[in-house]
C-alpha cells in the first residue's frame, strides 16, 4: 500500500479533556457534545479515503494544521503571505500535541487499528489562506528476522 494523504477543510481543533462526575456512588465519564460533533465531522472525512481494512502494523502519520491569520495581524502582513503564499508558523493556542492527539483519535479504527500503531509523527501548526488539516498516512517499513523488509506495515 502506498501512502493516503487528505485534506480535512475547517479549523482544526482540540480534544479537550473530558469531565468526570459521581453518579450513585461510580464514577461516569463525559464527552462534551462539541466535541463528539467535531470528532464525528473529522471521522467522516477520513472515512472516505478509508482502506478496505485498517493496518495492522506500525504506520507513519504526517499533519499539517493550517489556520486563518488572525484579524489582529496587520494588513500589510496578511497582502505580503498572499503574495507570497507563504505559510507562518503559528506560535500561539491551541497546542500541538492536543491538535495531534485529536487528529490521532480521530483517525483511529478507519486508518490503522488503534493510535499506539503510530511510531513517527510529523506535525506543523501555521497560518494560510484554507484552514484545515492535511493528513498524510504511510505504512512503516517492518524488517523481517530473515532481513527482508516489507512496506505493508503488516508482518505476514
Amino acid at each position: 500500500m502506498n501512502a493516503v494523504s487528505f485534506f480535512v477543510p475547517g479549523k482544526p481543533s482540540t480534544k479537550n479533556n473530558k469531565r468526570a462526575f459521581v453518579v450513585g456512588g461510580k464514577a461516569r465519564v463525559v464527552i462534551a457534545n462539541k466535541d463528539r460533533a467535531r470528532m464525528a465531522s473529522f471521522s467522516a472525512v477520513a472515512a472516505e479515503h478509508a482502506l478496505a481494512v485498517p493496518l495492522r502494523g506500525p504506520v507513519h502519520l504526517s499533519l499539517r494544521f493550517v489556520f486563518s491569520p488572525p484579524k489582529s495581524m496587520p494588513v500589510w502582513k496578511r497582502v505580503r503571505l498572499a503574495a507570497l503564499a507563504a505559510d507562518v508558523p503559528k506560535v500561539t493556542k491551541p497546542d500541538l500535541s492536543r491538535l495531534v492527539t485529536f487528529a490521532e483519535d480521530c483517525l483511529s479504527g478507519i486508518f490503522f487499528v488503534d493510535d499506539n500503531q503510530v511510531i513517527k509523527i510529523a506535525a506543523t501548526k501555521e497560518y494560510g489562506d484554507r484552514p484545515g488539516t492535511w493528513v498524510q498516512i504511510v505504512p512503516a517499513p517492518v524488517r523481517q528476522r530473515d532481513g527482508r523488509t516489507t512496506a505493508e506495515g503488516v508482518r505476514p
